[in-house]
């Protein structure tokens, strides 16, 4: 696939392009804690626990919308999920 672009501009586009990955990787990395685990708030922690009560097996649907009201992944309600099994 040809580019209209310079290689000035091709250089130019691949070092922002590598840039913003970086500034992203910070961004996640900063979002963690110093055991470099993903923080929950204690309001989501809750919701978790209250959810996790009524149901303790959770379908994609629902992990997705549990994810959107804490504010977290639906990847992170599923490890959480698991935790709490394991810790049963």
């Amino acid at each position: 696939m040809e580019s209209n672009l310079t290689k000035v501009e091709q250089h130019t586009l691949q070092k922002n392009i590598s840039n913003n990955r970086l500034e992203i990787y910070h961004d996640i990395k900063k979002e963690k804690n110093p055991k470099g685990k993903s923080s929950i708030s204690p309001q989501a922690r809750a919701f978790l626990e209250q959810v996790f009560r009524k149901k303790q097996s959770l379908n994609s649907k629902e992990k997705e919308e549990v994810a959107k009201k804490c504010g977290i992944t639906p990847l992170q309600v599923r490890v959480w999920v698991c935790s709490m099994k394991n810790q049963a």
